[in-house]
């Protein structure tokens, strides 16, 4: 896994029995400490606070909290089950904390914007028995690049539905 993605977590003082997790992952440039801030300005905090659940932070920001790197959505393991890569990592900080915290396995999910709603994508493509649902903003669907041409296709050629659903199909 990559050795510069770290987990935070934010536990309410009231969890709720067996809470549900949210995986809360920033954009480029961004840190679990900088989206935690646009959560508690957006009411994601205090709804965390009011019905118990758990905020999961994965970050890959600098020992300074800063400067996150873009999250890796398009390479061969980050878009294969456990395959080393920055999905893996995720992964494995939510199946921590469903033990950690006791939380409900049936109840988590995934949120980001910019890289981290790429990412939210991603997660439900290759660990759909894990991510049950997700809210991705300004992302774009699992099995793009984020390196952009362009042509508003996300550096792939035009797609059919059927050949995208075969593209995350091929994920897990």
């Amino acid at each position: 896994m990559p050795a510069d993605v770290s987990m935070f977590a934010y536990v309410p003082d009231k969890v709720a029995a067996k809470p549900p997790l949210l995986a809360v992952i920033h954009y480029c440039g961004g840190s679990a400490q900088a989206v935690f801030n646009q959560a508690k300005g957006g009411g994601l905090v205090a709804a965390a606070d009011e019905y118990g659940f758990i905020l999961i932070l994965p970050s890959n920001a600098n020992a300074a909290g800063q400067n996150g790197r873009c999250w890796d959505v398009s390479s061969k393991k980050a878009q294969t089950r456990d395959g080393g890569g920055d999905t893996h990592a995720i992964a494995q900080m939510v199946k921590y904390a469903i033990t950690q915290y006791h939380a409900n396995a049936n109840r988590v999910y995934s949120t980001g914007d910019s890289s981290g709603g790429m990412m939210t994508q991603l997660l439900m493509a290759v660990y759909p028995d894990i991510f049950k649902a997700g809210a991705a903003f300004a992302g774009v669907p699992a099995g793009c690049s984020n390196v952009f041409d362009g042509s508003g296709l996300c550096g792939l050629p035009s797609q059919t539905a059927m050949q995208w659903g075969d593209r995350v199909r091929a994920m897990f």
